[in-house]
């Protein structure tokens, strides 16, 4: 008995087709497959004879999966919106469809819908009168166009394959934090300011220090007032975090600031250095810079203070602050840069300074199916015309647009057709407007502008985005090349909360978080590998835009046996490859940045015990072979644990590599997808399942595939 595939694979493709000779299109084969095999005949009926009542009205959505359709629906897609395609179910969730690269059976209709084809509905073949008026559709019958994936860019396809073939590079950002020893405070000129995404620990860089009165000797402290500015980033971050208590901001050589014995004795403080706005009050911005100390109740006290700037759009600290510090940074002024300004009366105090804080970084831009998130604010009032002042915040940063009048007129943005007159110049990063002359004193300043959504983010999905889209630390790739979907489908995924087993006992948290510090002196690469890692994904350039994929447990989306599986001069392109065993590790160390040692390297070790035992009594080091990952976006010992459990389950499960040439022309295939392959050289698989590794195009156009050994059994 024949199989589906047997009876219908082979079959050309001819628009308006009708027949096996001639060939069908994809109304030719689903009446074909009717009349032979449900006995159902249907009549070629005129266009003229559908009820227009709506492109889809013969399809009603009905409330079960398409897997568990009975064989012989009927399955309508749109494409642009109208109805382009139809398709015919055999059961178990397979479709058969006729493309323009031939007939072709799908496992579901994934393949499908990334060729643009959404699920319209489904008619009952029984029902011949709504089946015969929707098939008679006009818009039916042109070919579906599928793209082969073309992939440019593919980054962690899997940890499996980092230890076993191929050995490619991955897993390989080695340091990952900003500079070599996290716990200790820079004072490199030569460093680059970190960008942190999400949550962590820094030692920023302390490499300016206010100059000291020269005509004082240093005999009255309280007038010998020295600034130390330790510089945190080079973007805003959202807030500082309690840590390790919800009362401790700071660690000055490794203690609470509050309670540091180091600090004794000024002034008749105990202990301590104080946190500024405080009991005493708060210094401005140009008071920190300058040196003026909080006074507390006496006059003439002066203590060890410090206050930390987030690094937000404020405009109001000039370049020329630098003027007065001794300093080789290159940072051109303080706005827009996270920093700590440290204030003392004693300049010995900053030998070997060591200041660290732990922080919530960079707020990215929130994103959702179709892009970034926006709103609108209308008829803001920007207050503080002076008749002198040429540049005004707005309130908020990362600007998509601006419309604006002062006293009433409307002005322009500066453009090449502007420059002179009522214009002004837009910083959108930083959210300000600049005017060429400016407004009178006391004039009325409204503004609308619409902005980008910002939040403050461990999701890795809104990380790889931000690597992805912006211009300051990422590639500034416009939205347009970001698949929306993907990433919206993984940031989902990655927030939903999962309950994991460690070796301290249960842990519910999100499945996956990041915290990074881009460290700029390392490739674009080598940070979304990161991200990547931490969150088990793959990233791949589909049809000119980026998409981004979870590796989980999922089904097949195409079978693969002899029917589809090219053969070139009588042979097989099949080839299937066992293991070496004898190199396969049984113990995995997870290295990551651990949160409660401060961001140092911790490890978190997996074992497969009865594979050691097992070995134990031919191989050394008690049968144990191990791995090391380096996983540097991960701070959470849960997380590194779960990671490296999945990574020593594929160990244990992957056996078999395979590769193979298709026939099939046009199949819309991603790197991470679930098949399975029935193939005559190894008769015990029947529909063996693989995840695709690797796809290419040969010089035939013939599309390879390589895969590895699937099981669900690896995913938690």
């Amino acid at each position: 008995m024949k199989t589906d595939h047997e009876k219908f694979s082979g079959i050309p493709w001819k628009i308006g087709g009708r027949d096996r000779a001639g060939g069908v299109d994809c109304i030719g084969l689903v009446k074909l497959f009717l009349a032979e095999e449900v006995r159902i005949h249907v009549p070629e009926l005129p266009p003229s004879a559908y009820e227009k009542a709506g492109d889809t009205a013969e399809f009603q959505m009905w409330p079960m999966d398409v897997r568990a359709l009975p064989r012989g629906t009927v399955l309508g897609f749109r494409k642009a919106g109208q109805l382009r395609h139809v398709a015919v179910a055999l059961g178990n969730g397979k479709v058969l469809h006729a493309t323009a690269g031939g007939v072709r059976i799908d496992n579901g209709i994934e393949l499908l819908r990334r060729a643009g084809c959404d699920l319209a509905g489904m008619i009952d073949c029984r029902d011949s009168e709504r089946l015969w008026r929707a098939l008679a559709n006009e818009q039916l019958g042109g070919p579906v166009a599928q793209f082969v994936i073309m992939l440019v860019l593919s980054l962690a396809l899997s940890a499996a394959s980092y230890l076993i073939r191929p050995k490619q590079p991955r897993f390989n950002n080695q340091t990952g934090r900003y500079g070599f020893s996290p716990l200790a405070t820079q004072t490199s000129t030569t460093l680059p300011l970190p960008d942190l995404l999400g949550a962590g620990v820094l030692s920023g860089n302390a490499v300016m220090q206010s100059t000291q009165d020269k005509n004082n000797p240093g005999s009255d402290p309280a007038t010998q007032k020295i600034n130390r500015v330790v510089i945190w980033g080079s973007g805003n971050i959202a807030r500082l975090s309690g840590w390790p208590s919800s009362d401790v901001i700071m660690l000055i050589g490794g203690n609470d600031y509050q309670a540091n014995g180091f600090w004794t004795g000024f002034h008749g403080i105990g202990t301590g250095i104080q946190y500024t706005p405080n009991a005493f009050g708060a210094q401005t911005k140009a008071e920190c810079v300058d040196g003026t100390f909080v006074t507390g109740p006496n006059t003439d006290l002066n203590v060890p203070t410090f206050s930390v700037y987030e690094g937000l759009n404020d405009i109001t600290v000039p370049v020329d602050i630098r003027a007065s510090y001794d300093r080789e940074f290159p940072v051109y002024g303080f706005a827009g840069c996270a920093y700590t300004v440290l204030r003392f009366v004693d300049s010995s105090k900053f030998n070997d300074l060591n200041v660290q804080q732990k922080m919530q970084g960079r707020k990215c831009r929130t994103f959702n199916a179709y892009g970034f998130k926006t709103d609108t604010v209308t008829g803001a009032s920007l207050a503080g015309a002076d008749g002198t002042k040429v540049r005004f915040n707005l309130p908020a940063e990362d600007i998509q647009s601006v419309s604006l009048t002062v006293n009433g007129t409307a002005y322009a943005e500066i453009a090449a057709s502007a420059q002179t007159g009522n214009v002004y110049q837009l910083n959108k990063t930083k959210g300000f407007v600049e005017f060429i002359t400016a407004p009178a004193a006391a004039a009325t300043i409204l503004v609308s502008y619409t902005r980008f959504i910002r939040q403050f983010e461990t999701n890795p999905a809104a990380h790889a985005v931000y690597l992805l889209t912006e211009t300051l630390r990422g590639k500034g790739m416009d939205e347009s090349k970001i698949d929306w979907a993907s990433f919206d489908a993984y940031y989902t995924s990655c927030a939903a909360s999962v309950t994991w087993v460690t070796s301290e006992g249960p842990v519910t948290s999100p499945k996956y978080t990041t915290n990074y510090a881009i460290d700029s002196r390392k490739p674009l690469k080598d940070h979304l590998q990161a991200i990547l890692d931490a969150g088990r994904a793959l990233l791949f350039l589909s049809e000119g835009k980026f998409k981004i994929k979870e590796l989980k447990a999922e089904s097949s989306v195409f079978s693969f046996n002899a029917s589809n599986i090219l053969v070139t001069n009588g042979k097989s392109t099949f080839r299937s490859e066992l293991v070496d065993r004898s190199t396969r590790q049984n113990r995995i160390k997870v290295l990551f940045r651990s949160d409660d040692s401060q961001q140092t390297e911790s490890e978190a070790i997996r074992d497969d015990v009865f594979d050691q035992r097992a070995r134990a009594p031919r191989a050394g080091n008690n049968g144990v072979l191990d791995e090391n990952l380096t996983l540097p976006a991960i701070d959470s010992k849960s997380q590194a644990e779960r990671v490296g459990e999945m990574v020593l389950r594929e160990e244990t499960t992957i056996r078999w590599t395979v590769s193979f040439k298709t026939s099939i022309k046009g199949l819309s295939l991603e790197p991470g997808d679930v098949i399975d392959i029935t193939q005559g050289s190894q008769p015990s698989w029947q529909a063996k399942v693989f995840r695709v590794e690797d796809l290419e195009l040969d010089e035939d156009d013939h599309l390879k595939v390589t895969a590895s050994e699937y099981s669900d059994a690896i995913y938690i």
